[in-house]
This record gives C-alpha cells, structure tokens and sequence, in this order.
C-alpha cells in the first residue's frame, strides 16, 4: 500500500489537471464552430460567474473557473441569433487547479482569431478586450504542484491545441513548442 499510494496521488493530480485542460479546450473549439456556423463574431471568455440561457454579460477574468460564449451582432443587424451561446464549468470539477491566460478570445466568421476593442464586445466582456498576439496561451496547473502542468494554445489560425510543456515537441507529439 504505501509504494502504492503516491503513484495514486500522481494520477489523481495529472486526472485534475488535465480534466481542466481538456474542459477548456473543448470549450475555446466550441466558440470556434459556433463562429464557423453563425458566419459572425464570437467571444470565448474566461469568468468567475455561473451563467445561464439568459445571461447577457460576463465580466472576463484572466484566471477565470468558468467560461462563456457570446455571439457578438453583426454590423447594423439586428439578429435573434446574437448573445449568450453557452457556458460551462472549469475548476470546480478539480480543485485546486489554476488557470491563466487571456480573459478573451475573439472568433471572426471563418473561425481564426481577430482583435476587437468595440464597444459591443466591451458590454458582453465588462471590459475586456481581445489582441491577437501570437498564439494565444493558457496555461494550467496545480497550486501543490508546480512540476506538472497543461497548456492550451489557440493559433492565429483559429487551432486549439493541447500540449505538455514539460515535453520538447521534436520528441514527443504532445509536447509544447518553445
């Protein structure tokens, strides 16, 4: 039992970081369909607020536990099909688990990423805005343990990727690039 148990541990804290890793990409490639198949802006963000069908903002936090979609208007449109998409839960699932990254993630209509500073983003983000530096990362760990972490990166192409940092990407295919 005790040779055991601290594999056990290094399991369940690999399990939490990667359920997280897995939640957020899964999340960040929804936001990118939903833009594909709406043909109109989409915002991906990271917040602390639980949100439901009927929710018309969420103030994006970079460290967010939660994340959101909104379908941004199109330009002097006024289409049923803007607001709240969807939302879903990241670390209450593992406790303990950090992220950190961009609060926003902004989708165009063929789904790669785009900057915007409008105000219509800025009333759906409570503030926030979105660049377009290159890749986009997140980064995931765990507060007890800062050798084992995840990454998600979006490209400027619109690809969500996972990866292990801890890995050299020339030798392994989930590794992260330098």
């Amino acid at each position: 039992m005790a040779v055991a148990a601290p594999s056990l541990f290094a399991w369940v804290r690999n399990a939490k970081i990667r359920t997280v890793a897995e939640g957020l990409q899964n999340g960040l490639r929804v936001a990118q369909n939903e833009s594909l198949r709406r043909s109109r802006q989409v915002v991906f963000s990271l917040t602390d607020s639980k949100l439901g069908p009927t929710a018309t903002a969420a103030d994006a936090k970079a460290d967010g536990n939660h994340w959101v979609i909104f379908a941004l208007p199109s330009m002097g449109a006024d289409d049923s099909s803007d607001g709240f998409v969807e939302a879903g839960v990241l670390t209450d699932v593992a406790s303990g688990v950090k992220i950190s990254g961009p609060g926003a993630i902004c989708f165009n209509s063929v789904g790669r990423l785009i900057a915007n500073e409008a105000q219509t983003l800025t009333d759906v983000t409570g503030g926030e805005t979105c660049a377009i530096d290159t890749p986009r990362t997140y980064n995931i760990s765990l507060d007890s343990d800062a050798d084992r972490k995840m990454r998600v990166i979006v490209s400027p192409g619109g690809q969500v990727r996972m990866c292990d940092p801890n890995k050299d990407i020339t030798k392994f295919s989930d590794g992260c690039p330098p």
